[in-house]
Formats: C-alpha cells, sequence, structure tokens
C-alpha cells in the first residue's frame, strides 16, 4: 500500500499565519499538523511508502498583490528537523517534477497533482494494492487501522473507501464541507461539493481521507481528459466516481456492489478537525 499526503495547500483562510507557511507545517501543540499524518499512517500495515506532495512554489494573492512562498525550503527543513533520522519511508515529491498531463496544458489543483502522482506510480510501484489519500490539513484521532482493515474483508475489497465525520448539524456542513449520504451499509448514496442549502440527512462531511484500489486509483487518468467537476478540490473526483462511475440506485451499480465494487462510507471514530 502506497500513502499519498496532498501537501500543496495555501494557507491563506488563516489569516497572518498561513501568509508564511504551507498549510500542513502550521503547529498544532508542538509540532506541525503533518507530523501527525506521518507518524499515523506510518504504523499502519502494509505501508510501503509515504509520500509527500507538494509544489516547490505557491503564489499567494494577497490583496492584490502576488507573494511567492517557497514550499520546496520549507518542506526540506521540515524532513531535516523531523524526519532525518527515522526508519519512515518518505519521500517528499514537486509536482513540477512530474511528468505533465498530455490532456492539460496547465496542471492546477490537487485532482491535477494526483493525476500526476498516479502515472509515476505506474513507472516507481506497478504491483501496488492500495493507494490511502490524505489531505495534509487534517488532525484526526481515528488511527485509521479498521479503515485499513474494511478494505482487507472480501466484502470491501475493491471498493473506494472514504471516512467521514458526522456533524449530526446540517449547518455546520452548510458551504464548508463536500457531503456525503450513506444507505444502512454505509455504501455512499449520494456527494456534494460544500452544498449551499444542505437537506436533514446532509450532516456527514468528506474529510478527504480516501482509499483507493489500484483500479479506480487509475481511473484518475479517464477523469483528466475532461474533469467534469473541476481539478481542485479531490472531492470532486470522489464525487464523479459516485454520481457518474457508481450511481447508487442504477441496476448495474447494485450487481457492482455485491461484487464490492463501489464507495463505501467510513465513519471517523473520535475528533476530527480540518485545521
Amino acid at each position: 500500500m502506497i500513502a499519498v499526503i496532498l501537501a500543496g495547500g495555501k494557507g491563506t483562510r488563516l489569516g497572518e499565519t498561513g501568509r508564511y507557511f504551507p498549510k500542513p507545517l502550521i503547529p498544532i501543540g508542538a509540532e506541525p499538523v503533518i507530523n501527525h499524518l506521518v507518524d499515523k499512517i506510518s504504523l499502519l500495515p502494509g505501508i510501503e511508502k509515504i509520500y509527500i506532495l507538494t509544489r516547490k512554489v505557491q503564489i499567494i494573492d494577497d490583496n492584490g498583490s502576488k507573494n511567492k512562498l517557497d514550499f520546496k525550503t520549507a518542506y526540506e527543513r521540515w524532513r531535516e528537523v523531523w524526519y532525518s533520522n527515522t526508519q519512515i519511508p518518505l519521500e517528499i515529491l514537486y509536482q513540477e517534477d512530474l511528468d505533465p498531463l498530455p490532456t492539460l496544458k496547465k496542471a492546477n489543483g490537487a485532482i491535477a497533482a494526483l493525476c500526476q502522482f498516479e502515472r509515476s506510480l505506474k513507472k516507481n510501484h506497478p504491483s501496488y494494492d492500495y493507494v490511502l489519500v490524505v489531505a495534509g490539513d487534517n488532525f484526526i484521532e481515528d488511527d485509521l487501522t479498521k479503515m485499513i482493515a474494511l478494505a482487507k474483508t472480501r466484502e470491501y475489497s475493491s471498493a473506494v473507501i472514504n471516512a467521514y465525520f458526522d456533524f449530526r448539524d446540517k449547518e455546520k456542513i452548510r458551504q464548508k464541507y463536500g457531503c456525503l449520504e450513506v444507505d444502512g451499509h454505509n455504501w455512499v448514496t449520494s456527494y456534494e461539493e460544500k452544498p449551499e442549502d444542505p437537506s436533514i440527512d446532509q450532516t456527514k462531511a468528506s474529510t478527504a481521507v480516501y482509499l483507493f484500489p489500484q483500479h479506480d486509483f487509475r481511473r484518475l487518468n479517464e477523469y483528466s481528459k475532461n474533469y467534469p467537476y473541476g481539478m481542485d478540490a479531490p472531492g470532486n473526483f470522489l464525487k464523479w466516481l459516485v454520481k457518474d462511475i457508481y450511481p447508487y440506485d442504477s441496476r448495474e451499480s447494485e450487481q457492482l456492489r455485491d461484487q464490492g465494487k463501489g464507495v463505501k462510507g467510513y465513519k471517523l471514530e473520535g475528533e476530527w478537525f480540518d485545521i
């Protein structure tokens, strides 16, 4: 299993602090938030490699004036300080160093970066079985071991798994989070990105923690050809899987679910925060 932490985010909504730090390097307590993810993922069974996927330079548009943030220097220093003497199989990947997408002249956004990453996996890890994708601004208490174990069961071994946090309050979802709904077996029945007027059942936030089997992760190549829901938020790829590839009400998808294929929800235990 390969893990990739999306770490190219700009903390522009975090005020003064976000103007000087990559968002995943902002401290939570004594350590950067990304440390909690790296340490947690490194303990999961079957992890072959953890990739930090980011950019060398990010442009911050601050009140009309554009400032360049040196992400490469920030992440190299981060690795030197926190993970220079570790057995964790950690590697930083910069989007600028990956092969460009032939379908896009200029690749922007998290999904574009994942598409480039997927192409690199074919060369470097042709036999991987799963890819764990985690946004670098997540702070979660759940250790994710049950999520990984779910993928190892016969019933869900071929399913995409999306971790969610249930606020039990639709107002906490409104215009803030990707929102999913599930049936009695936790199969995802619908997905909507930041609903403006959520229904009473739209209380579950997609946490940008995904486990993809190889056959579905490789669908990124298909998605990138016309990217119907955009290339920015990673949840848009999930939306495509839910709405276009595995539509819940179709007879074909029902048959696929009997084979363990589709999009499965996993309810996080403990607290979750999107910084």
